[in-house]
């Protein structure tokens, strides 16, 4: 299916310059509606009521590793723009993705598992619905404040989730794939489906691969526009988890806050943007 391939890059290019042109917008309107002054030069950034806890973080960050890893690999694969590195891009991309499923396997333990379980920050709540469109309105610049009732809004949390589903399709539409690991045919594994629906296995593969670009493509887009939200949202916080800078903390005792010319309060771990 060599077209549907070309058209999917003629597609996809242009969503992805579409993305750079509306957040090169977004960032005139961020110095125009004085929001980059208040946060770059009066220091206006949220506060949060503990650092983040080091696991999370470490996880974090071989994500974002990984992530780049497997984005600059895959697009190799795809175009290859100087010679001769298409075997070992390969072996590098599977490596990356097998990084990111055992660490994504941990994500979702430290979630729901032990002392410091968190997914509860990331399941949306009926007051998230609510104060969405507050939320909505303050990124594009309709709202001088955003309103915030939890760890992260709804915007956050339902892309956070959607995110880690995309993760395990992709995954399993990598591994589809393969045909041998150590001599043995494992396409039969994740190609099941392939013969019930009576498509073939050629056929399957060919499918698993669109479906794998296309997600690809997804994660590089979202990934470039929570780059930018991170930076320009917290910035302490974003250096923090890269380990040359600090979020700002209230220690006090009471929930973290943000000066009231500038966005929302934020409470709990990690920062409003970055985590």
């Amino acid at each position: 299916m060599p077209e549907i391939n070309v058209w999917l890059d003629m597609i996809f290019t242009t969503v992805f310059v579409l993305v750079v042109i509306v957040f090169s917008v977004h960032l005139l309107f961020n110095f125009l509606t004085g929001r980059m002054y208040r946060r770059f030069v009066k220091g206006e950034w949220p506060t949060h009521d503990a650092p983040l806890r080091m696991l999370p973080k470490f996880l974090h960050f071989q994500h974002v590793v990984c992530m780049f890893g497997l984005a600059f690999s895959g697009m190799y694969i795809r175009f290859p723009f100087f010679a001769g590195g298409r075997t070992a891009m390969r072996y590098l991309h599977y490596f990356l993705m097998i990084v990111v499923i055992v660490n994504l396997f941990a994500r979702l333990a430290y979630a729901f598992v032990g002392r410091h379980k968190d997914r509860k920050q990331f399941t949306p709540t009926m007051r998230d619905v609510k104060v969405a469109p507050g939320v909505v309105l303050y990124y594009i610049f309709m709202r001088p404040t955003k309103p915030h009732v939890d760890h992260y809004n709804i915007m956050q949390k339902l892309v956070y989730i959607v995110f880690a589903l995309l993760l395990f399709v992709q995954a399993f539409t990598g591994f589809s794939l393969l045909t041998t690991v150590f001599g043995i045919n494992i396409q039969p594994l994740f190609l099941w489906w392939t013969g019930p629906i009576g498509i073939g296995v050629a056929a399957g593969a060919a499918y698993s691969r669109i479906i794998h670009y296309i997600i690809n493509w997804v994660f590089i887009i979202v990934t470039v526009i929570h780059a930018y939200l991170s930076v320009t949202e917290d910035y302490p916080a974003f250096t923090e988890f890269f380990g040359f800078g600090s979020a700002n903390y209230d220690f006090s005792g009471g929930h973290g806050h943000e000066p009231a010319a500038h966005g929302a309060v934020i409470t709990g771990h990690g920062s409003e943007e970055t985590a």
